[in-house]
């Protein structure tokens, strides 16, 4: 059985949980695979070719620029996306809401390996892409770090907890009891499914830096959710 690793959007602020986990699962000779899907890498190799174009442009978010500015920094950026052999993956990101397409490529991902059963960890919004693809034949089980019940600065999004119940493979959500984006249980317990176990620790959403004895359970509660997958896949 492999290991998936979906991290967050936001891979800008800083968190050791999944590099921590990765390694103990290297310690244990697990495959572990990052996802990462062939847009994303070719959004990152065009992003390198702008700040070797247009170092200015590149290094701003496109907001802050003047108008021609924000029109050079919106063609450029066009113009290698429709050159990219990921054209047609563009194309579907800029048509579909974000959390579909993430789940979208999650799925191809997956179905690339050569592994046929996998339990995929998460962080934040990976832990949307997969649950939403928990039906999935070769997803055996998931653990999710700090699950985005809710944006701290939006009203309820539907499409972050609606699907949760229906989610039967062997889960856990491992969430801090500082995390912004759903902290207590009692509030988040019953949007999640029977087959979904809960363990709160002391933690905020990066869930960097983690004690040793709070990561001792996190572990714990993912070796828990690996073996009830090995044992569902043996019936």
């Amino acid at each position: 059985m492999a290991i998936v690793l979906a991290d967050r959007n936001n891979t800008a602020r800083r968190s050791d949980i999944l590099p921590r986990v990765t390694a103990r699962f290297g310690e244990c000779g697990q495959p572990v695979f990052l996802f990462q899907s062939p847009r994303q890498a070719a959004s990152e190799r065009i992003n390198r070719r702008l700040e070797q174009v247009l170092p200015g442009i590149a290094r701003s978010t496109g907001q802050a620029l003047s108008w021609p500015g924000r029109l050079a920094w919106c063609v450029v950026k066009t113009v290698l996306a429709c050159a990219s052999p990921q054209r047609w993956d563009f194309l579907v990101a800029a048509l579909l809401p974000p959390w579909r397409v993430a789940a979208r490529e999650l799925a191809r991902f997956i179905e690339a390996l050569p592994h046929e059963r996998v339990v995929i960890i998460t962080h934040s919004a990976g832990g949307v892409a997969a649950t939403r693809i928990a039906a999935h034949p070769k997803v055996q089980g998931i653990a999710s770090f700090g699950y985005p019940f809710r944006h701290p600065e939006r009203q309820r999004e539907a499409y972050r907890t609606r699907h949760l119940r229906g989610v039967t493979k062997p889960m856990v959500v491992i969430q801090g009891q500082r995390d912004i984006y759903g902290g207590d249980p009692a509030q988040f317990g019953p949007l999640l499914g029977p087959a979904c176990a809960i363990v709160s620790i002391d933690s905020d959403h990066d869930y960097h830096g983690l004690e040793d004895a709070e990561f001792a359970r996190t572990w714990q509660a993912i070796a828990q959710v690996q073996q009830a997958a090995c044992e569902k896949a043996v019936r």
